[in-house]
C-alpha cells in the first residue's frame, strides 16, 4: 500500500494525526483514557496494546477501538520506526446519518477491555486496502476525506463485530476482574487494602498484576477514571460539587485541584461550556 505524507488535523469534533515516530521514547507513551471515541490503525513497529487489562499483541494493519474513559496503553519496542494513525471523535459525530447511534455498539455495547482489535485479515482485502488507503492520501480538505471514509469502515467492522461477540472469548487476564470493581465502585472507597481484602490478594502482588495489565499503578488508574467520568458529567451538565461527590472525591478541594492539574481549567468553567 503506497502511504501518504504524515498529516495531522484538528477541529471542533475531529483530531486525527497520520505519524511516524523513527525512534520512539517509551516515556512518551502513558497509559491513558479520553473522552472521546478513538479509531487507531497500527502500520509498522512492534508492540503491545493494553486496554483495561486486556493485552493485545500487534501486527501491521490491525485496527483498536477504544470507547471514552476506556483506558489504554501501548508498551512500544523503541528499537524499530513506530507508524500508526488514529482519528479522534464524539459519540455522537454519526448522529445525523446514524440517528439510533447503531454504530457505536462497537464502542460502547462491549464490556470494557474486550473486542477492541481487529486484524486487516477480518476484512474484505479490497475493502480495507480501499478504505485504509483513503485515509491516508493527500487531500485538500482533511475534515471530509476522514469523515466519508471512517463511517464506512466503522460500518464493516460492525459486521464483524455482531459475529465476533457471539463466540470470541472475552479474555482472561487476571486484573480484569479488579479493573472491573473499579469501574462499578468508582464513587466509593477504593484503597489498596479493600481491594486486597476484596481479592484475596497481597499489596505486591495487586500492583504488579495491575501494573502489568494497564501500564498504570492502582491509584493513578483509579484517579485518572474519576477525572474522566467528572469531565463527562460537567460536559452533561451535572453541576461541580455533585460531580465531586459522584466521582467518589469526598472533599471537593481535592477534587478542585487534581481536576486543575489534569485539564488545565477549572470544574465551574468546564461545566459553564454548556
Amino acid at each position: 500500500m503506497k502511504m501518504s505524507k504524515y498529516y495531522s488535523h484538528k477541529s471542533s469534533n475531529l483530531n486525527c494525526h497520520y505519524k511516524c515516530d523513527e525512534h520512539p521514547e517509551k516515556e512518551t507513551f502513558k497509559t491513558h483514557n479520553h473522552d472521546s471515541c478513538e479509531l487507531y490503525i497500527f502500520f509498522y513497529g512492534k508492540g503491545k496494546f493494553l486496554v483495561e487489562g486486556n493485552e493485545y499483541s500487534l501486527s501491521n494493519g490491525d485496527i483498536m477501538l477504544m470507547r471514552p474513559a476506556e483506558s489504554h496503553y501501548i508498551d512500544i519496542d523503541t528499537s524499530r520506526p513506530y507508524e500508526r494513525f488514529s482519528a479522534h471523535f464524539s459519540e455522537d459525530f454519526f448522529k445525523a446519518i446514524d440517528p439510533n447511534n447503531s454504530l457505536m455498539d462497537i464502542y460502547n455495547n462491549r464490556p470494557a477491555g474486550v473486542f477492541n482489535k481487529y486484524s486487516r485479515g477480518d476484512f474484505k482485502p479490497e475493502v480495507y486496502k480501499l478504505l485504509v488507503q483513503n485515509l491516508l492520501e493527500e487531500s485538500d480538505d482533511r475534515q471530509m476525506q476522514v469523515t466519508t471514509n471512517l463511517l464506512p469502515l466503522l460500518a464493516e467492522i460492525h459486521k464483524i463485530y455482531k459475529t465476533r461477540r457471539m463466540t470470541d472469548s472475552v479474555g482472561n487476564s487476571p486484573a480484569q476482574p479488579i479493573i472491573k470493581y473499579i469501574n462499578e465502585n468508582i464513587n466509593e472507597s477504593l484503597t489498596l487494602d479493600n481491594l486486597c481484602e476484596k481479592f484475596y490478594i497481597s499489596k505486591p502482588q495487586l500492583c504488579r498484576i495491575f501494573k502489568a495489565a494497564t501500564g498504570s499503578t492502582v491509584q493513578n488508574y483509579i484517579n485518572a477514571k474519576r477525572l474522566i467520568n467528572a469531565k463527562r458529567m460537567l460536559n452533561s451538565g451535572v453541576p461541580p460539587t455533585r460531580v465531586a461527590t459522584l466521582n467518589g472525591f469526598n472533599d471537593y478541594s481535592v477534587f478542585y485541584r487534581a481536576f486543575c492539574k489534569e485539564y488545565g481549567t477549572t470544574p465551574k468553567q468546564e461545566y459553564n461550556k454548556n
